[in-house]
């Protein structure tokens, strides 16, 4: 397994075993971007399975795209980023200022 996977899997490991019972918020409006923590959003680390018994099934799944596949769960006022199954950051667009990106067509591999 290469070096990189390695790494990976220690990073992923560690914030699983050291997650908090809240979760990290990006909040943009203007200025710089800050993190926010909220326990009524979906904490770092929480598998695909957990988010959906605690919050529900999203409004929309955008399909994960890139290495590592990144994708996006859209709940009203906030989305939720996951690498793979698990949460990276919730994002909240409940401040001024901020736009949702629409979601980009996948094109099916042939």
């Amino acid at each position: 397994m290469p070096v990189n996977d390695w790494i990976r899997i220690a990073i992923v490991s560690a914030f699983l075993l050291g997650t908090p019972a809240v979760a990290d918020i990006l909040k943009i409006g203007e200025g710089d971007p800050q993190v926010v923590e909220r326990d009524d959003r979906p904490a770092r680390g929480m598998s695909q399975i957990q988010v959906v018994d605690a919050f529900g099934e999203p409004r929309l799944k955008v399909p994960a795209v890139g290495d590592p596949p990144i994708s996006r769960w859209d709940y009203g006022s906030y989305s939720v980023y996951f690498e793979g199954n698990y949460v990276l950051h919730s994002v909240d667009y409940s401040t001024p200022n901020v736009e949702r990106v629409a979601p980009t067509p996948v094109s099916p591999q042939p």
